[in-house]
C-alpha cells in the first residue's frame, strides 16, 4: 500500500473502540473496510504501534494474523485488514440460535484445535503473544467459522515461549471450561495441563502437541 492511498483510508478513520495501548478506528476506501490503530495516549507503554507493525508482517508469513498493510513512517499509525468476527462467546451464543448442537459441538471443536494449531507455530517461532489465558478479546471467529489471531503491540522473542500451554490454561479452566462441558466437549483439565507442562519442558515436542490435541473429545 503506497502513502496516498493509506492517507486516503487514515482521513476516512472512524472510531471503534480502544484498549489499554490503542485507539482503533474502521475506515472505509473503495468499498473496503480497513482496521486503523494508533497509540493510546493515555498509555505509557513505548513503541507498541512499531512492535505490532513488526509482528503483525512476520506473522502473516505463517498465515496468522490479520492481512497487514501499512505502517506510517513516524509509527504514529498502522493500516490492517478489518476481520469481520465474533469473540468466542458471542459466536457460541449465536450458533445455539441458529446450529443444531451436534453441528455446533464439532465446529467449536474444529476451531479449538485450529487455534491450538496457530499456537503452536507461534511457538516453534519463538514469539510469545501473551494474554491467551483470556484470548476472547484476541480471537475472532469469522462467518467461516475460522479463528483470527489479532492484537500483536506485545508480541516479543523469547527462548520460553508459552502460547499452546497459556491456551491450554484456558481451555481447562474457569468459564470457558464449564461452557464445552455443557455442548458435550470433554476435556480432562488435570491431563490437559500436565501434558501442556510437559510438552513446553521437553522443548516445544511436537509428539506431546500431537497428545494435547487428541484431549479435546466430543463426548
Amino acid at each position: 500500500m503506497n502513502d496516498k492511498t493509506a492517507n486516503k483510508i487514515y482521513e476516512n478513520k472512524q472510531y471503534l473502540t480502544k484498549g489499554k495501548r490503542g485507539l482503533i478506528y474502521v475506515s472505509e476506501y473503495k468499498n473496503k473496510k480497513y482496521i486503523i490503530k494508533e497509540k493510546n495516549p493515555e498509555s505509557s507503554a513505548q513503541g507498541t504501534i512499531e512492535n505490532e507493525a513488526y509482528y503483525n508482517q512476520i506473522l502473516n508469513k505463517i498465515k496468522i494474523g490479520p492481512k497487514f498493510y501499512y505502517k506510517e513512517i513516524n509509527n504514529k499509525f498502522l493500516i490492517r485488514e478489518y476481520i469481520e468476527g465474533q469473540d468466542i462467546y458471542s459466536w457460541i451464543t449465536e450458533q445455539k440460535q441458529k446450529s443444531k448442537i451436534e453441528q455446533l459441538r464439532k465446529k467449536l471443536k474444529k476451531i479449538i484445535l485450529d487455534v491450538l494449531e496457530q499456537t503452536n507455530k507461534l511457538d516453534k517461532e519463538k514469539i510469545n503473544k501473551l494474554e491467551l489465558t483470556h484470548p476472547h478479546k484476541d480471537i475472532l471467529i469469522t462467518a467461516k467459522n475460522k479463528p483470527i489471531i489479532i492484537d500483536f503491540e506485545r508480541c516479543k522473542k523469547a527462548e520460553k515461549v508459552k502460547n499452546v500451554t497459556q491456551f491450554c490454561q484456558f481451555l481447562a479452566n474457569g468459564k470457558f471450561w464449564f461452557e464445552l462441558k455443557n455442548l458435550g466437549i470433554k476435556i480432562d483439565s488435570e491431563k490437559l495441563l500436565k501434558l501442556a507442562s510437559e510438552y513446553k519442558q521437553q522443548n516445544y515436542s511436537q509428539k506431546l502437541f500431537k497428545e494435547i490435541k487428541k484431549e479435546i473429545v466430543l463426548t
